[in-house]
């Protein structure tokens, strides 16, 4: 991996960090876990599957993208921060994107 492929990466990581410390973000996560409860105990279609990991995947990225602007709408220290955040939520819609072409290809 390329040093600024990397870099990448450490940034979008650092930003999930401030990402959970928001209560909002931690709430999304609990839901998510009662959508995937739902999925296997009502035995979706493959394709409902999908439509629920979509789902799930936008709202917890529109939710880091939320952050992100809040923490430049609230004037904070540290912009680096709300780039951060930003980035993880372009990682998260990219793995959520290729966890439903894995399903859809699998």
């Amino acid at each position: 991996m390329s040093r600024s492929l990397k870099g990448s990466f450490k940034r979008a990581f650092l930003g999930f960090k401030v990402g959970f410390a928001e209560s909002n973000f931690r709430r999304h996560l609990v839901s998510t876990i009662s959508a995937l409860i739902c999925v296997f105990y009502y035995h979706l279609s493959m394709f409902e599957l999908v439509i629920i990991i979509l789902c799930i995947f936008l709202v917890l990225s529109a939710e880091l993208m939320n952050t992100a602007i809040e923490r430049l709408a609230h004037g904070h220290q540290n912009p680096r921060d709300a780039l951060d955040v930003s980035a993880s939520a372009v990682l998260l819609i990219a793995v959520g994107s290729f966890v439903v072409g894995l399903i859809i290809l699998l």
